[in-house]
């Protein structure tokens, strides 16, 4: 089964709980994000907005694909 963005987002997370995940589970890279190919989960944390599409951007740079395009699913 292939894995989507928002539960490889919620693996990232969890991959950090010492003991919440068994071991041997595959943790699928994020994608980075699809304006600024900068990295999701970063440090320090960045505001990220997740679509209805399933697709994860940063706040900002969601807020400015808005400003300047029509909205669609990058």
């Amino acid at each position: 089964m292939e894995t989507t963005h928002l539960q490889a987002l919620a693996l990232n997370f969890l991959k950090n709980i010492p003991g919440f995940l068994n071991e041997g589970v595959d943790i699928p890279t994020l994608s980075n994000c699809h304006k600024c190919n900068g990295q999701i989960l970063s440090v320090p944390l960045r505001a990220f907005t997740v679509l209805s599409c399933g697709h994860i951007l940063h706040r900002t740079c969601i807020q400015e694909i808005i400003m300047e395009t029509e909205a669609k699913c990058p």
